[in-house]
């Protein structure tokens, strides 16, 4: 029960009037604008984006280094309080870069997705979601680059707490 209330206590939850539920009032989207907004504070990259990108070959070499956060999925466990429960979103981080020599290319993704680590490894992203559960789970260089280009992709994923079984937020 003590965990529960850590978790509630450090979400910015706040009461339906005339209701018993709690409404919970992030989503998905806010929580990946705060991963876009914690990623370009670290000025390292020359652009960041939440969409997916068929081809990196038509974008201009001036916008690498570049970061790409594409939602993947979601699921819900139940959690020690009745009706709540916690939602868990992983996502794919692309990391790429555009340098002739491959030392260099692969030099600059590592430092990189170390900077994506430190940035987003335990975060609550500003009290969004749930730190210890935001991690980047693995990562995997991605064979089908061509060169001058070599990108790196990282599984990750983010939790927060629902405190009631309809208490999802619906607004626009």
């Amino acid at each position: 029960m003590g965990f529960l209330v850590f978790l509630f206590a450090h979400q910015n939850t706040s009461a339906v009037p005339g209701a018993e539920v709690t409404v919970n009032p992030y989503r998905d989207r806010d929580v990946f604008a705060a991963i876009v907004a914690a990623l370009q504070a670290t000025s390292e990259f020359s652009d960041v984006s939440l969409q997916p990108v068929e081809s990196f070959a038509n974008i201009p070499a001036d916008r690498t280094p570049m970061a790409l956060v594409i939602p993947r999925q979601w699921q819900e466990d139940p959690d020690t309080a009745p009706g709540s429960s916690i939602r868990r979103v992983g996502y794919l981080l692309s990391l790429a870069v555009r340098l002739d020599d491959p030392q260099d290319q692969y030099q600059a993704l590592d430092r990189l997705a170390a900077i994506v680590q430190n940035t987003l490894d335990g975060s609550s992203l500003g009290g969004l979601c749930l730190g210890p559960m935001s991690r980047i789970r693995q990562g995997s260089f991605d064979t089908k680059s061509r060169h001058p280009e070599l990108r790196v992709n990282l599984d990750a994923e983010f939790s927060y707490a629902i405190p009631a079984s309809a208490a999802r937020n619906v607004t626009r």
